[in-house]
């Protein structure tokens, strides 16, 4: 199984994973009575049903409805907020029962008195300042509960709006029979007791129609009130069957909704109020339109997911079994990826990569392996042909500076020597000598100047350069240009028509150097100067740029390696590499893959860089 296959594999293992998963999101957003929002309205009646019971006395009752509340929380989600609510719902219990306690035995024996005593009594005590801050502390706490639970509690903000009416009414009936007291021809002669009876009659001016109504049908207003808000809770325990009935009536329910909307401007609630009820039951009733709405879709949702995961799987397994089969018998020899006739490769942040190739006569395989010591390879190759084959550009670079500079280095150089080698050399037919040469120095400096562009442009990037490699194949006249200490080998027969191995280029370092100025071998030179040091490279401006270009003629069958140090560093025998390229009888890949372990067997310290082809 090769690299494509696994990935098509990964593929349809993610795609099944994303459709459990979205299948799981939709079914939770098309069950929306699930898990929290049944707590919810299943608390809220039981926040109701305690309201009432501490009204009517039974406090036991109620603090056994605020009790189950917690319960219902542990079966919801014992992990995420038992300790949180449990402390929540206790604290709520003894603050609602603290100030409700005070007032319950003046409620329980008003339950029988007319409506003038019931309007002193909720004057005088139900809604004493202390009593109400007590209870609008209750509900931001229990608003503060769940992020939806405010919007839950209809019930208990339509009964504080109301207790504010019944507040204000009995003010003002208090305050009318204040100033019929107090209108007397001694009063009236008296400007301090005047100017108040005025401001009084202002005030009651501004709601005549609550005079009225408690003065004139008082106890018809509170039936109508009492029997609007019995329908209105008897629809809400109607809607928390939603989700848990498999039957819903939700056209019925709208139709209360709607009829109840109606009722409101005959309860003459106080502007306000009249505005937050009629609010609230649209509400109710828009939220019971889109899940009427919603019946079904999660359904038709599941099939549709279901149905495209299904799809893509199998065509993803059609390639795989099909399509990347017949792909391999293309192949043939290819280790990784056919190299095609006017295609490019470029082999970039890899720890191991290779390429084999037979472009019309020529011979190739390229890999970059990472080594055993470092962690990024810093080397890159890249490959290119001209459309008919008979040209062709080899590019290595081994990169260096801090961090991960090197590859940014080698990477740029590749990249501009591939483009433009196939702007001016692959495109072009007839090109002098001097006219390649000019263009592969051009190539050199255009990258040295992209690659001091990037450097000034980051910090982390300052200092980054390369060595250079690159050989132009055009039928069998190879030119190169070399800078730094990666390498060029060339096989050729002598007179004696064996095939033997010779070094093209010279390293630009302190080895090098000393090696052609004392006329010694590599061997004898590496006791004497470190191997490490380059005297040139690409994007370094320590030293003056003077790459080296030349050209050569390759026979049929001989081969030509570029390499980074990381071969020539570690395997230091000339003769080995020979060996391995001209006697061993082993395909290219196989020859490549010889020499790169060879260096691993030695220390494989640096990254090992490999390009290997021959004209057939």
């Amino acid at each position: 199984m090769n690299r494509s296959d696994k990935r098509a594999i990964l593929t349809i293992f993610v795609i099944f994973f994303l459709s459990i998963l979205t299948l799981s999101n939709v079914y939770c957003s098309y069950a929306p009575y699930e898990s929290y929002e049944e707590w919810i309205i299943s608390s809220n009646i039981k926040i109701t049903n305690a309201e009432n019971n501490i009204r009517d006395g039974r406090l036991n009752d109620a603090a056994e409805n605020l009790s189950d509340i917690p319960q219902r929380i542990l079966e919801v989600n014992e992990v995420w907020y038992k300790d949180y609510y449990t402390t929540q719902i206790k604290n709520i219990s003894n603050e609602y029962k603290d100030s409700n306690s005070s007032i319950v035995t003046e409620l329980d024996t008003a339950k029988y008195k007319n409506l003038g005593e019931m309007v002193a009594i909720l004057d005088t005590i139900l809604l004493r300042k202390d009593d109400m801050k007590q209870l609008s502390g209750f509900q931001e706490k229990v608003s503060a509960l769940h992020t939806n639970i405010s919007t839950s509690l209809v019930e208990y903000d339509i009964i504080c709006k109301i207790q504010e009416d019944y507040k204000k009414s009995s003010d003002l009936i208090n305050r009318l029979k204040i100033i019929e007291a107090k209108i007397t021809p001694e009063n009236i002669e008296n400007p301090e007791i005047a100017l108040t009876i005025e401001r009084d009659y202002t005030l009651i001016q501004e709601y005549p129609s609550y005079v009225s109504i408690f003065q004139e049908d008082g106890s018809n207003w509170v039936r109508k009130r009492a029997s609007f808000f019995s329908d209105f809770h008897d629809i809400l325990i109607t809607m928390e069957t939603v989700g848990s009935s498999k039957e819903i009536n939700f056209d019925g329910i709208i139709l209360e909704l709607q009829r109840l909307e109606q009722k409101v401007p005959d309860l003459k609630l106080e502007p306000n109020t009249e505005v937050f009820v009629q609010e609230s039951i649209k509400n109710k009733k828009a939220y019971v339109i889109e899940l009427k709405g919603n019946q079904g879709k999660s359904k038709y949702t599941y099939i549709l997911i279901l149905l495209v995961s299904s799809l893509v799987a199998i065509f993803a397994l059609v390639y795989i079994f099909f399509f990347a089969s017949k792909k391999k018998e293309n192949r043939g020899n290819s280790d990784v990826s056919q190299f095609l006739e006017g295609r490019t490769l470029l082999i970039f942040d890899s720890r191991r990569f290779g390429s084999q190739s037979h472009p019309r006569g020529v011979e190739i395989y390229a890999e970059s392996d990472v080594g055993l010591k470092r962690e990024l390879n810093e080397d890159s190759i890249g490959i290119t042909f001209s459309k008919d084959g008979s040209k062709g550009l080899f590019v290595l670079a081994d990169g260096m500076g801090g961090h991960n500079a090197g590859e940014v280095a080698s990477k740029i150089a590749v990249q501009t020597a591939i483009e433009c080698g196939k702007r001016d050399l692959l495109n072009y037919q007839a090109l002098s000598d001097i006219d390649i040469k000019d263009i592969l120095r051009n190539i050199v400096y255009n990258i040295h100047e992209e690659i001091l562009h990037m450097s000034k442009s980051s910090p982390s990037m300052c200092n980054m350069g390369t060595t250079l490699e690159i050989i132009f194949l055009n039928k069998n006249h190879v030119y190169y240009t070399h800078v730094g200490d990666s390498r060029v080998y060339m096989t050729y027969t002598d007179g004696n028509s064996d095939e033997i191995i010779s070094r093209v280029t010279t390293d630009h370092s302190e080895l090098g150097a000393y090696m052609e100025r004392c006329g010694v071998t590599e061997a004898e030179a590496r006791k004497k100067v470190p191997s490490n040091v380059i005297t040139q490279a690409v994007g370094i401006t320590s030293a003056p740029l003077n790459p080296d270009i030349g050209d050569f003629h390759i026979g049929k069958n001989n081969w030509i390696l570029i390499c980074s140090d990381g071969l020539s560093d570690m395997v230091q025998d000339d003769s080995y590499i020979g060996e391995v390229l001209v006697h061993k009888q082993l395909d290219v890949a196989s020859k490549v893959k010889e020499l790169i372990q060879a260096a691993k067997d030695v220390g494989g310290k640096d990254n090992i860089s490999l390009i290997l082809f021959r004209i057939r």
